[in-house]
C-alpha cells in the first residue's frame, strides 16, 4: 500500500498497516478470478477495500493538524479516496494508484475506429491518411 510506505517514510505511526493481510487478500483476488470464483473475489476485494479505508481515515486523521505533511499526502489522499468511492457505473474509473491516467481497456469488436481521408497536406493522388482512435477517445 503506498499510503503506508509513505506514511512510513515521514514518521506516522498508525494504528495499524495491515500489509501483511492485504497482501495475501490481493494473492487471493488473482486466484479467484483465474478460477472464474466471482463471488469468493468480490468478498476479497470487499475486504481490502476495508483495509484501504481505514489506513485512509487513520492518515488523514494524523495529517489533518500538520500543513506540511497535509501537502506531502494530498495527491495520494485524493487518489485513495477517488479509489474508495467509485462504484461499477461511475465515470473516469482509477485503474491503480502507479497510473491514475490510464483508461479503461478496451473491449468489443468496434474498439478502434479508422477515419480515411483523401489527400494529406499536399493532395497527393493515390496517398491515404489514416486517423486511429483508441477507446476512449485517445489518440493512438
Amino acid at each position: 500500500m503506498a499510503l503506508v510506505r509513505q506514511a512510513k517514510k515521514c514518521g506516522l505511526a498508525l494504528r495499524q498497516t495491515h500489509t501483511c493481510l492485504a497482501k495475501r487478500a490481493a494473492v487471493q483476488v488473482g486466484r479467484y478470478a483465474h478460477a472464474r470464483q466471482m463471488r469468493r473475489m468480490g468478498r476479497e476485494l470487499r475486504r481490502l477495500k476495508t483495509y484501504l479505508g481505514r489506513v485512509y481515515r487513520d492518515v488523514s486523521r494524523k495529517v489533518a493538524g500538520d500543513e506540511v505533511l497535509s501537502r506531502w499526502f494530498a495527491p495520494l489522499l485524493g487518489l485513495t479516496e477517488r479509489m474508495l468511492v467509485q462504484e461499477r457505473t461511475s465515470q473516469n474509473k482509477l485503474y491503480g494508484l502507479h497510473a491514475p491516467e490510464v483508461c479503461a481497456p478496451p473491449k468489443g469488436k468496434h474498439t478502434v475506429r479508422v477515419r480515411r481521408q483523401s489527400g494529406c497536406g499536399g493532395d497527393q493522388p493515390g496517398r491515404l491518411c489514416a486517423h486511429v482512435q483508441g477507446a476512449g477517445g485517445q489518440s493512438v
